[in-house]
């Protein structure tokens, strides 16, 4: 009997500790390509925000990213911009945007004309 006790005892203090959660306040947004032209080489900087003065927090190396696929990252932030390479090596960025949990760069968000 006092085993079970004991046992009553232990267990929900074990449950609890294992229930720790590593919560690093990142969360996953997911970056559609609809420019037209694959990515290659991609980088995902992250900004402080969508100011023209604001300041490179990250940057985040992704996959290849074919017209119509997307690449998921991790942060904290909320501003972005890509910076590529088309499929003849020229490097290209975007403006820099919102990120959502769904965010799209289209042609029109591309500064440089590939």
């Amino acid at each position: 009997m006092k085993k079970i006790l004991f046992l009553m005892a232990i267990l929900p203090m074990m449950l609890l500790a294992a229930c720790s959660s590593d919560d690093d306040g990142k969360e996953t947004y997911t970056i559609k390509n609809l420019t037209g032209v694959n990515w290659h080489d991609v980088d995902v900087c992250i900004m402080s925000s969508g100011d023209d003065d604001a300041e490179l927090l990250e940057m985040i190396d992704t996959k290849d990213v074919a017209v119509g696929e997307t690449c998921t990252i991790s942060t904290e932030h909320s501003f972005f911009y890509i910076s590529a390479k088309n499929n003849r090596g020229k490097l290209f960025m975007s403006k820099v945007k919102y990120l959502s949990k769904d965010t799209s760069v289209s042609s029109y968000d591309i500064l440089v004309n590939l």
